[in-house]
């Protein structure tokens, strides 16, 4: 069934006065298409090497660190606040200088 021969039934069988200057249209409803999965894929492998990349340049920046520390005297050690044992929490930020004043 047409518009016309549906407005024209709707007319005559309901004689709604609107109905006859209504004017019928069809409209479509489109969407988006789907990402394709190869690109959410990529983004993923990239975002993966992104952060393996970022955690291997903290542990050599850390590993620097701990060299660097290692190579001071006690005195230098005490003086920043931390004693040869506890080098490697310091420089991992797990170390509570609370906890392990040295005297």
């Amino acid at each position: 069934m047409t518009a016309q021969v549906l407005k024209q039934h709707l007319c005559e069988r309901h004689s709604f006065a609107f109905w006859a200057s209504m004017e019928m249209t069809m409209t479509t409803i489109s969407s988006a298409a789907a990402a394709p999965v190869r690109s959410s894929m990529v983004g993923g492998l990239l975002r993966l090497l992104r952060v393996w990349g970022d955690a291997l340049a903290t542990y050599w920046v850390r590993r620097e660190a701990i060299k660097t520390l290692r190579q001071l005297d006690d005195r230098t050690l005490r003086d920043i606040g931390i004693s040869r044992c506890h080098i490697e929490t310091a420089v991992t930020g797990d170390l509570d200088l609370e906890l392990v004043r040295i005297r």
